[in-house]
């Protein structure tokens, strides 16, 4: 996709739900997002697609709210435009932490997920 081709959908994203807010664009979609300052400073925010799960953006609650709000768009973006999920990553010695970090951090989730499902 080119760029003004997706300049054109956040357009429309905006213009359609009447909001340029990415966690309430996410929330129309049925994305979860979760802010959690457990991730490291360097991990900014992350797409976690799996099935039979809605799709998770983690966005880094280390930063400030408009570096939050900019990460989320980002992440919008990942979750709307690609099929990609944390199955689909190419496990090599330099992404390796990476994906587990990832695993790790979904697994949370879901657990935590599960625990307000059977409350």
């Amino acid at each position: 996709m080119k760029a003004k081709d997706i300049k054109k959908l956040a357009e429309d994203l905006r213009e359609n739900y009447n909001t340029r807010n990415p966690f309430e664009l996410a929330e129309k979609y049925g994305i979860r997002v979760v802010v959690s300052k457990m991730l490291p400073i360097d991990r900014k925010a992350y797409t976690i697609r799996s099935d039979n799960y809605p799709t998770i953006i983690i966005i880094n609650g280390r930063y400030e709210h408009k570096s939050q709000l900019v990460l989320c768009a980002h992440e919008l973006g990942h979750a709307l435009l690609h099929s990609d999920d944390i199955n689909n990553f190419a496990v090599t010695s330099k992404n390796a932490f990476k994906m587990l970090n990832m695993r790790l951090i979904y697994l949370l989730y879901r657990c935590c997920l599960m625990k307000v499902i059977l409350i």
